[in-house]
């Protein structure tokens, strides 16, 4: 009654709303397949996730509201799937551009598609993770990346880093100059630089850009991406 197509139309509405429908899809789909959880409870967690969203048009509390419901009620939550294979990655030019907007460009297959995802300079930066509930976090992410996956942030002389926060499945850099990948250790930040390549689990892979001061967000596109 909720999950798959039938659950569309909520969906539907909530981005009328400008709301987050991915976040709202990724915790819907890791409630119904927790293990945590038995049949009933799993129900029980969907239906207060749909009720909670339905009513409020507020995604990122009927999360929060419905998670917490799952891990004291139910005494389950959620779990990150596992992946057995980290996919290969290929990187661009190495550009610094100092205290300006980080861009994330998803790469699906061979092609940069949909638009960038923007974020402004600031210390305290953003989140990406299935179920990230903060201001500018980034939830349009695969089935395997964890609910709070990594941190994005720029320090005071205008350098971008990325910290992987404990994920179940990895976070990754392809430097764009010479191709060398790093997996990253969780707690240890790693620079970014514009032409890498991010990558969240095996298959979430994001293209490093900068843009300027106030850049906004473009219409989606599909952009070839030639390999070597």
């Amino acid at each position: 009654m909720v999950c798959g197509p039938f659950g569309k139309p909520l969906e539907d509405a909530l981005a009328a709303c400008h709301q987050d429908v991915n976040l709202y899809h990724n915790a819907l789909t890791r409630l119904a397949g927790s293990a945590g959880m038995g049949s009933y409870e799993r129900a029980e967690s969907v239906m207060v996730l749909f009720i909670a969203a339905g009513c409020s048009a507020n995604v990122r509390a009927s999360v929060t509201y419905a998670l917490d419901y799952a891990n004291t009620t139910c005494a389950g939550g959620t779990s990150t799937p596992l992946h057995v294979a980290v996919a290969g990655l290929s990187g661009a030019d190495e550009r610094d551009v100092a205290a300006a907007p980080l861009g994330l460009m998803s790469i699906e297959g061979d092609f940069v598609a949909g638009y960038p995802h923007w974020v402004e300079p600031s210390e305290r930066g953003i989140e990406l993770g299935a179920l990230c509930v903060g201001d500018g976090d980034i939830t349009a992410v695969g089935s395997d990346v964890s609910a709070r996956h990594a941190r994005l942030w720029c320090n005071a002389d205008g350098e971008w880093f990325v910290e992987d926060l404990g994920s179940t499945n990895g976070t990754r850099i392809e430097d764009g100059s010479t191709g060398e990948v790093r997996e990253l250790v969780a707690g240890k930040p790693a620079r970014l630089r514009a032409g890498d390549l991010l990558g969240l689990g095996a298959a979430t892979t994001f293209a490093i850009m900068f843009g300027l001061p106030g850049t906004v967000g473009h219409e989606p596109c599909r952009v070839r991406v030639h390999r070597d």
